[in-house]
């Protein structure tokens, strides 16, 4: 897209955020908190250019190389009257860090603004109260850490065409729009982020292949929002509180796992043609509807792997096997989970919660080398990590299929050996898999000897004796002639 109609569309976004935020302007009064200690007063900073990398423009040490970068640090900056810290047209390496910008709501200013910039970090920065608490365009390779926007009228940090970023370990609440928004950003993460507050927490939007990992989106409208969106990850989340937990629109192949979604008035919403996306290992828990999939997508990961965990399923769990159909259970309900809002199922619905904190390891196999038929035992310990009882299904695969699967039900912080006993008669090595830790063992046949022809055995080790008789003969023979006159 040519960067000149992009650059003419965010300054008509930034315009109608910008009317959008003036009508509730009132309820973001002037919030900035007395000078914080440790911070010094400095004017707004404009760099433009590497040229631009001066004391006067707050650099306090560095050379600009990787292993020596510009520092600008320890500054109280009010953006009331610019954007508090600005950055374009660089790519020598720098970090703003351990600085407080506020102030810029009422003249729409944003805390920090970066465009067309390389090789950055931003570590420790406090933003409240601006337009925009940190808002990227165009600027890629840098590390947004441990940093705090809040109370911001837009957006509390923005991805504008910005690639390859990592923000970590920030917490965004309260800003009137989205917490984090990756707009046509790609291969982002997100990771170990607080995102709290009013509209979105985090919002994927016309972007592909970003993560999203480890991180809580409580108590706003959407929790998490993908719109236009295709390729991308969300793992190990909290999403609890919100009008809208996990909102998917218009978007394909996307992965949501291992994440809670508890306590929204709506779980998750799917329409507008979202197709293939992955949702399973996830937690539903007492939403107040459950959700809706319009559209046709895949709502577990196979067997033995199995789907979600689903608070209102009443099914049992007496079979196991792919197609539910052995007697005896497996940690997976002998009925499909109903999707509300298609014909979606998940096939494998988990009849206990698929997020918990149970640390598995290490594998035994003994022995691994054994003839056939004879008994192998492969056993891990399992531990609860949890404050709470668990119950557990340990499931063991040789070379890929289900071999057998035990549960067992731990107190808090107990312990446990859960082992397997198996045979094989067909000699070859075997792949063992016990929840994701392999090992192998070997089946071969053993050498038989047969019965020993002893006369044989006699016979040559009465030669032996003979031949060591007759040369020990020989030896004092010759010494004794040696020693005649």
């Amino acid at each position: 897209m040519n960067r000149s109609l992009n650059v003419i569309r965010l300054t008509v976004m930034i315009s109608i955020v910008a009317l959008l935020a003036s009508a509730t302007s009132s309820l973001f009064a002037n919030r900035a908190s007395a000078l914080p200690e440790g911070f010094l007063p400095h004017d707004p900073i404009l760099i433009d250019g590497d040229a631009g990398f001066t004391s006067a423009n707050g650099v306090t040490s560095g050379s600009g190389t990787v292993k020596d970068p510009y520092i600008i640090e320890g500054w109280n900056i009010d953006a009331s009257s610019a954007n508090g810290i600005g950055v374009r047209n660089t790519s020598s390496h720098f970090t703003i860090r351990n600085c407080y910008v506020h102030d810029g709501s009422n003249k729409n200013k944003h805390g920090i603004y970066f465009e067309t910039v390389e090789n950055w970090k931003i570590d420790d920065v406090t933003s409240i109260n601006n337009f925009h608490g940190i808002f990227l365009v165009y600027s890629s390779g840098g590390v947004v850490d441990n940093c705090t926007s809040e109370n911001n009228l837009g957006k509390g940090i923005w991805l504008w065409y910005s690639q390859n970023n990592t923000v970590i370990n920030c917490v965004t609440r309260k800003n009137h729009f989205e917490d984090i928004h990756l707009w046509h950003s790609d291969n982002n993460i997100v990771e170990n982020c607080v995102l709290e507050g009013y509209d979105h927490g985090i919002t994927i939007d016309s972007a592909e292949n970003n993560t999203v990992t480890n991180c809580s989106v409580e108590n706003n409208n959407f929790g998490i929002y993908f719109n236009l969106a295709s390729g991308n990850v969300v793992t190990n989340c909290i999403v609890r509180g919100n009008n809208f937990g996990i909102a998917v629109v218009s978007s394909n192949n996307n992965v949501i796992a291992r994440s809670i979604i508890e306590n929204n008035n709506l779980g998750y919403t799917i329409h507008d043609n979202s197709e293939n996306n992955h949702i399973y290992h996830n937690d539903f828990v007492n939403n107040v509807q459950i959700g809706l999939d319009y559209c046709t997508n895949y709502w577990d990961n196979g067997y033995p792997s199995g789907g979600n965990y689903w608070s209102d399923y009443r099914g049992a769990d007496e079979y196991w096997g792919e197609n539910q159909s052995i007697l005896g259970g497996d940690g997976i309900g002998d009925i499909p989970y109903n999707i509300p809002g298609g014909t979606g199922q998940d096939r494998y619905p988990l009849m206990s919660r698929a997020v918990t904190e149970v640390e598995v390891g290490p594998l035994r196999i003994e022995p691994s080398l054994v003839e056939p038929s004879k008994p192998v035992i492969i056993s891990v310990d399992v531990k609860n990590k949890e404050n709470l009882e668990t119950t557990y299904w340990v499931k063991l695969e040789i070379n890929g299929a289900v071999e057998s699967i035990e549960n067992v039900t731990l107190a808090s912080g107990e312990r446990r050996s859960v082992a397997f006993t198996v045979t094989r008669e067909a000699e070859g090595k075997y792949e063992v898999e016990v929840d994701g830790i392999g090992g192998t063992f070997t089946v071969v046949k053993a050498h038989v000897i047969g019965p020993l022809n002893w006369p044989l055995i006699v016979g040559l080790i009465s030669l032996a004796i003979a031949i060591v008789g007759i040369a020990a003969a020989l030896y004092i023979r010759k010494s004794s002639v040696a020693k005649k006159p």
